[in-house]
């Protein structure tokens, strides 16, 4: 059986996936998610900067998510617990690296990363094909 042609699908997405497997061979999915991506790619990874995340409710406009940055003098290092092999902000693996990373293993543009507010552990990246 072949695998997926180039471009065959539309949008392609990993959420919470990558970092199941060693930094390097996550890269080497990502180049293959876009390659088989027409338009682009969304992933989301864990992000091991703790933030205090909390919600406001201000009158006429409603329910906001904000988070605050815990204090934390340098990166964690990562101890592999059966599930993750890395995550985002421990040692070895800063935001700018994966960042960099990640934009430079495929022909995507990265238009957008963002934390969620209700669960700031997941960070979103999303691609565009160029």
């Amino acid at each position: 059986m072949n695998g997926p042609l180039d471009g065959e699908a539309y949008v392609v997405c990993a959420f919470q996936m990558l970092e199941h497997v060693p930094y390097e061979k996550s890269l080497a999915i990502f180049r293959e998610m876009a390659r088989v991506a027409r338009k682009g790619a969304i992933i989301s990874l864990p992000d091991a900067a703790e933030r205090w995340p909390m919600a406001i409710h201000i009158p006429l406009v409603g329910l906001r998510w904000i988070s605050i940055p815990k204090p934390r003098i340098g990166a964690r290092e990562h101890q592999f617990d059966g599930e993750h092999y890395w995550e985002i902000n421990k040692a070895g693996y800063s935001l700018a690296r994966v960042q960099y990373d990640l934009s430079n293993v495929v022909s995507m543009k990265m238009i957008r990363n963002y934390r969620v507010g209700e669960n700031p552990y997941h960070r979103f990246f999303v691609f565009r094909k160029l």
